[in-house]
């Protein structure tokens, strides 16, 4: 897989994962949940980069792949 259309992927797949997390119930305080919720919004973007199926420009990957190393940390 290409370098920033197989990072376009982990990001979506990170989303994913994460929005598994709003349904941990009382586990969560509103912070958390309404985070979230915040990068829920961000999975159709993901998706629609893997379909346009073209590389990032060097400055859009460098920023998408600080938003990897967040969202795993």
């Amino acid at each position: 897989m290409d370098g920033s259309l197989g990072l376009v992927s982990r990001l979506s797949e990170l989303v994913n994962e994460i929005s598994g997390l709003s349904d941990c119930g009382n586990v969560c305080n509103k912070m958390q949940v309404n985070l979230v919720r915040r990068i829920e919004l961000l999975g159709p973007m993901f998706e629609e980069l893997k379909d346009v199926n073209e590389e990032l420009s060097e400055e859009a990957a460098g920023g998408f792949e600080l938003l990897r190393i967040a969202l795993e940390s």
